[in-house]
């Protein structure tokens, strides 16, 4: 004779394993996804590190450059004006030939000229400037 709850009762085996396994399933995609944010976080994290090393570096073979010769004479204008640190040197403010007026830059009085203008140039561009720390 046939009997209907054996029937019933391996239906219900088979709803039990059907809910441990799309668990397991949910579990697995999670720890996947959560897996991959971290690498991505990582990825970035060294992408900004190397991005900040790369620009400090030219910053400095800038100063370096600067410094091995003496510093550099640009125009005088609104800006940059003489710098006000150097007024103990006789040549820091000299006229060429044809009357232009030139100004010594000293590697720090250049680089603090170009944050300037670094940070002008990135407040028109993006209404503001972003800071990233990286730990």
């Amino acid at each position: 004779m046939f009997c209907f709850r054996s029937g019933i009762q391996g239906s219900k085996d088979l709803t039990g394993y059907s809910i441990i396994l799309a668990l397991t399933w949910s579990v697995l995609l999670l720890v996947i996804v959560l897996w991959g944010l971290k690498l991505t976080r990582e990825d970035s994290q060294e992408n900004a590190h190397i991005y900040t090393k790369v620009g400090f570096d030219k910053d400095i073979l800038y100063r370096l450059w600067a410094a091995c010769h003496g510093g550099v004479y640009v125009p005088v204008s609104e800006y940059p004006q003489p710098n006000p640190y150097l007024t103990d040197i006789p040549e820091r403010d000299i006229k060429t030939l044809p009357g232009i007026q030139l100004t010594l830059m000293n590697p720090a009085y250049m680089t603090r000229q170009i944050y300037k203008l670094e940070k002008q140039n990135m407040n028109n561009k993006n209404g503001g400037l972003y800071y990233v720390y990286i730990n």
